[in-house]
């Protein structure tokens, strides 16, 4: 500013205003002029040196600068951290190498030394499975004592699935250790029960009786001696009877057992005593109320006593425990026929042709049906199809003979009945 004998600087916190100006005019508060305001330069200095305008005009006295504090961060220069391998690090890796190799020589030595004959002497095959690891995978079942109870159940679950020869092959390896085994011997008893083989199969459930009287090894025994063959009417009652015995002995062993129960019921029907198999067929359905077997018998226990109705009522009770059961289905319509009901009884010969196409006794009630309609040419087609299911019903071909007879064909009836003589002498429909 110009003073009276000339221009003079401003003292610091005052500044020059305007070019030319003549009086100073202080900083405005919190702000500064003069040498001080370098310091709001430092970060920011310029590469050649010159200040900003803003920091310069302040020290020069021409401005004024904000007076704050700035804090400003600056990092540590990186720290790099060297270290020089020595003598040690390569004794330590050279150490740790030997001992390495040192173990897989004596493990490879070991294993050479069991195996060497086996190499020199036997084929590629047999070396190649011997050093192999053991296939996990492998069929085991009946080979090891601690696995005996679950394989036991195997050869159960695989003998009710329809898997006989799978059950046999356990059974054999479990007999072979152990021949006494009873579980094991009454599930093969079962096999041959199931074949048929009444005498392969009574001495194994003897065995397997002697062993632990179990009431399932006495309904098995029970099966076998009502299934054994015979020849007169004597043998056939006397198997019915020893059977009748081994099934109440089941049922006092264990009286919750329901499959003792109805084969009770069954051999008792058998031997025409209805009362006393609806009694135990009951029993058993006491036990297990949706048991497919005790209702579908018991109701051919109330139809063989003409209670019709009650038959009818639990041959549809027995189909709804099992939607496909073709013998229930069958029956049936079998008593709807007899009580002039068509309708019904076609429908229920339709529900069994559903289940099995080619079952004969219903396309030959299917041709019945049709004959009590007055339309025997549809009639014949359902008996020959009967006939090429089964060419040996007889009663297709009986009724063939009578639509032929109807026809006044006598020469073609007559054959057709001869035919059916000829499968069975004592038919008399």
């Amino acid at each position: 500013a110009a003073g009276a004998g000339g221009c003079t600087p401003c003292a610091d916190f005052f500044f020059s205003a305007k070019d030319g100006a003549t009086a100073c005019e202080a900083c405005p508060a919190n702000h500064l002029s003069g040498p001080t305001a370098w310091a709001f330069e430092t970060p920011r200095m310029r590469s050649d040196g010159r200040l900003s305008d803003l920091v310069g005009g302040a020290v020069n006295r021409s401005g004024c600068i904000e007076n704050v504090t700035t804090w400003m961060f600056i990092p540590d220069p990186p720290v790099v951290f060297q270290r020089v391998l020595t003598m040690q690090d390569a004794y330590i890796v050279a150490a740790t190498f030997i001992v390495t190799f040192v173990f897989l020589y004596r493990v490879g030595a070991t294993h050479w030394k069991n195996q060497q004959l086996l190499l020199k002497y036997a084929g590629g095959d047999t070396f190649y499975e011997t050093m192999l690891p053991e296939d996990e995978d492998a069929d085991r079942r009946g080979m090891d004592p601690r696995m005996e109870k679950h394989d036991v159940l195997q050869i159960s679950e695989a003998i009710k699935g329809g898997n006989l020869e799978d059950a046999e092959m356990v059974i054999e390896r479990i007999l072979e250790r152990d021949p006494d085994q009873p579980e094991t011997l009454h599930a093969q008893a079962v096999v041959h029960l199931i074949y048929g083989e009444m005498d392969k199969a009574r001495p194994l459930v003897e065995r397997a009786i002697k062993h632990n009287a179990k009431p399932q090894f006495m309904v098995t025994l029970g099966l076998i001696n009502a299934r054994s063959p015979w020849e007169t009417e004597e043998q056939r009652l006397d198997n019915l009877r020893r059977a009748t015995q081994d099934f109440e002995l089941a049922t006092r062993k264990d009286l919750t057992l329901a499959v003792a129960h109805m084969n009770l019921g069954v051999v008792r029907m058998a031997l025409n005593d209805l009362e006393l198999a609806k009694v135990s067929l009951k029993v058993a359905l006491d036990k297990e109320p949706e048991y497919y077997k005790a209702l579908y018998n018991i109701a051919l226990v109330h139809a063989r006593m003409g209670k019709r109705s009650e038959a009818k009522r639990y041959l549809k009770e027995s189909i709804k425990v099992k939607h496909r059961a073709l013998d229930a289905q069958f029956n049936l319509g079998m008593l709807f026929l007899r009580e002039g009901d068509v309708d019904e009884a076609e429908q229920c010969f339709m529900k069994c042709l559903v289940i099995n196409t080619r079952h004969s006794p219903s396309l030959c009630k299917m041709g019945n049906v049709q004959m009590l309609r007055g339309k025997p040419k549809r009639a014949v087609e359902k008996y020959l199809l009967a006939l090429e299911s089964d060419p040996d019903n007889v009663e297709a071909i009986s009724n063939i003979g009578v639509v032929e007879w109807a026809k006044r064909h006598a020469v073609e009836a007559e054959q057709h009945f001869l035919l059916a003589l000829k499968f069975k002498p004592d038919y008399y429909p």
